[in-house]
């Protein structure tokens, strides 16, 4: 039987849900005359499947090979594919999840039958979510090292080689070495630039050729680990290529720096981010903080709430002794307080004092003594209970964070938000457990609950500031980052009974 003109390996663990409909895809193709006058073989290496793979292989009666046996992941099974069990000229790899368009070999075959053929074929690529075409990227001119390694304005910026569209040499595959297997997230990548490095000649060809299918479960939407893979693989390519081969390489190696530098500012965010949910707590005793934010951010809605209890006769009408706890901007307060450390107290002002206590109920009890009867509490800056809604808002910034690693900017979030990202720049695991320190009721206090069990009578509440400033993340919040509406500030007067 004479060789092949062209291998296509599926590599493949439990995804029979797609396997379907990329075999067929690849048999059909198979079956024009183009591809039975050339010789097209199809491989299947499956990695163990416990689904319905299995049967969808044993009916597939096109296949040239297939098995399902633990492999040691994808890079290792195309490699075995292509090095072990392939015939053809020419090679390529269809992942189970991704299937072919009507027509897509014919040109392909076509060139790479010529005696000119090169090294490296590139058709289109289309990527698909559900039955819509979201994304339909262009191989980037000039196709050479400096654009594959520009990651800001070429491959994040659609001009990127997409897998299946790309069919190069088998030769010259396995004299570089097939793919790095360590290589998880980029490897297709990566085998481009070793390629060109060996001297491929690359071509483009404006025809359609497959679909890339979208969805939660692939590898390509962990934006995260995209970057990293593309910057660990990638610069060791930078690092041997001529600063001086003209603006090509200037500009690879100014973007692959600056991606750099923002992966690495991102670190520290998302260790904050996830530190009140690990295991980073410590002896350790914190400063006393300020209430995050501006005073007005506190004081405006305080306003409110006072405006009501004073209407009401008799109370906040004159000068009133004063405990306070918290450095509360008395001058700007609506009401006139003379702090004094001896009572009885008209008043008790607790700002930013509950959030701040280990055992707020003690600090309670102990702010409560020598209030007189009939005498009020006014609670301000205090963290609501926000525990869950935390969660999910901090997991969404650190979504958009991962999205913005890749954008053709500089920062991360918002533009706003750099003040507080670059702060944390040089921030470590021992400050975030310090911050925690300084913050033993990080998600809030129960105030109202507080009060009760204190026993004192509730006059006027109210809760305000959505995220903005808490001290987890104290920035104005995006308005494009999360739909989350739950206030996570409170503030109120209580009076203690008269008799």
């Amino acid at each position: 039987m004479p060789q092949p003109l062209l291998s296509i390996v599926t590599p493949s663990l439990n995804q029979g849900r797609y396997l379907g409909q990329c075999l067929e895809s690849v048999a059909r193709e198979m079956s024009t005359p183009l591809a039975l006058e050339h010789g097209v073989e199809h491989i299947v290496m499956d990695g163990g499947s416990s689904d319905e793979t299995v049967v969808l292989l044993e009916s597939a009666t096109h296949l040239t090979h297939w098995q399902s046996a633990p492999d040691g992941g994808q890079s290792a099974a195309i490699n075995h594919g292509l090095l072990d069990h392939a015939q053809g000229r020419y090679a390529t790899w269809l992942n189970a999840d991704d299937w072919y368009e009507p027509g897509a070999l014919a040109p392909i075959l076509r060139r790479l039958a010529d005696d000119n053929a090169p090294d490296v074929l590139v058709g289109r690529c289309r990527f698909v979510e559900g039955e819509r075409t979201i994304f339909r990227p262009r191989p980037p001119e000039p196709l050479d090292m400096a654009s594959l390694l520009s990651p800001r304005t070429k491959w994040f910026a659609g001009e990127l080689i997409v897998q299946p569209e790309a069919f190069f040499s088998r030769d010259l595959f396995e004299r570089v070495g097939g793919l790095n297997e360590a290589n998880h997230y980029t490897m297709d990548h990566e085998l481009w630039l070793r390629l060109l490095e060996a001297g491929a000649r690359c071509e483009s060809l404006d025809h359609p050729v497959a679909c890339l299918r979208v969805h939660e479960g692939q590898k390509t939407a962990d934006n995260r680990r995209i970057v990293e893979s593309f910057i660990r693989f990638g610069l060791p390519f930078l690092e041997r290529v001529d600063a001086n081969r003209g603006p090509g390489g200037a500009r690879a190696k100014a973007e692959m720096e600056a991606m750099a530098r923002k992966l690495a500012l991102s670190e520290p965010v998302r260790r904050r981010l996830h530190a009140p949910w690990k295991d980073v707590r410590s002896e350790l005793v914190g400063t006393a903080p300020r209430a995050p934010g501006p005073d007005s951010f506190h004081l405006v809605p305080l306003r409110v709430v006072l405006a009501g209890v004073r209407s009401r006769p008799g109370l906040l009408r004159g000068r009133y002794t004063a405990r306070v706890l918290g450095d509360a901007p008395l001058d700007a307060l609506p009401l006139r307080l003379r702090p004094s450390g001896q009572g009885p107290f008209d008043v008790v002002l607790l700002w930013h004092a509950l959030s701040n206590a280990s055992d707020p109920l003690a600090t309670l009890g102990r702010a409560l003594d020598g209030l007189r009867p009939g005498g009020l509490v006014i609670v301000a800056a205090e963290i609501a209970p926000c525990l869950d809604a935390m969660r999910a808002y901090c997991d969404t910034l650190e979504r958009r964070i991962d999205e913005q690693l890749s954008q053709n900017h500089d920062w991360l979030i918002d533009p706003g938000a750099m003040a507080w990202v670059e702060s944390l720049r040089d921030a470590t695991p021992h400050d975030d457990a310090r911050f925690l320190a300084q913050y033993p009721q990080l998600f809030g206090v129960d105030a109202t609950a507080l009060m009760r069990q204190a026993g004192m009578d509730a006059v006027a509440f109210g809760q305000y500031g959505g995220h903005s400033w808490h001290p987890l993340t104290p920035i104005e919040t995006p308005s494009d980052v999360s739909n989350m509406v739950q206030d996570t500030w409170c503030c109120g007067v209580w009076r203690r009974p008269s008799c």
